[in-house]
């Protein structure tokens, strides 16, 4: 048991690659995210980071607090990461570095109708892919209504 006692917040399994995707919440060492083919060796990867122009509120800069979610999209050939405050990170290089999808961190509705529901911030809970349209991405957060990201 890799990481025993320690507490997780993300367990994913990306069956294209066959690879175990875990995201830890430690307090004094902040989120950490680890992969591995076989869950007997583990691969930290860098955790996504906020861009410093990235604010929660007005001169509050948001910082990682919580790996969530996480999906890899086939026909999109991307590996996706929910956060908390609520960001969604893309990779195209499988883990090696993530880019914060600014579409929806700018979304106009975020200042007024995100929140945290029993967090302190609003976050990324869930990614899926779509059950029809293979180009298309769902993504579930605190919001008080739908949205759509181009």
């Amino acid at each position: 048991m890799q990481f025993k006692g320690l507490p997780v917040s993300l367990l994913y399994f990306d069956s294209i690659h066959e690879t175990y995707w875990v995201g830890l919440s430690m307090k004094h060492w902040g989120p950490k995210l680890f992969r591995s083919k076989d869950c007997r060796q583990w691969e930290e990867v860098a955790a996504p980071l906020y861009p410093e122009d990235s604010y929660i509120n007005t001169g509050k800069p948001a910082t990682l607090r919580l790996i969530w979610s996480g999906y890899y999209h086939p026909s999109q050939k991307k590996l996706w990461i929910g956060t908390e405050p609520g960001g969604l990170f893309e990779s195209t290089d499988y883990g090696y570095s993530f880019q914060l999808n600014h579409s929806l961190w700018h979304h106009p509705t975020r200042k007024e109708h995100w929140f945290g529901g029993g967090r302190n911030h609003a976050g990324i809970h869930t990614i899926l892919g779509h059950p029809v349209d293979p180009e298309f991405l769902l993504v579930g957060g605190k919001l008080w209504r739908c949205i759509y990201i181009p």
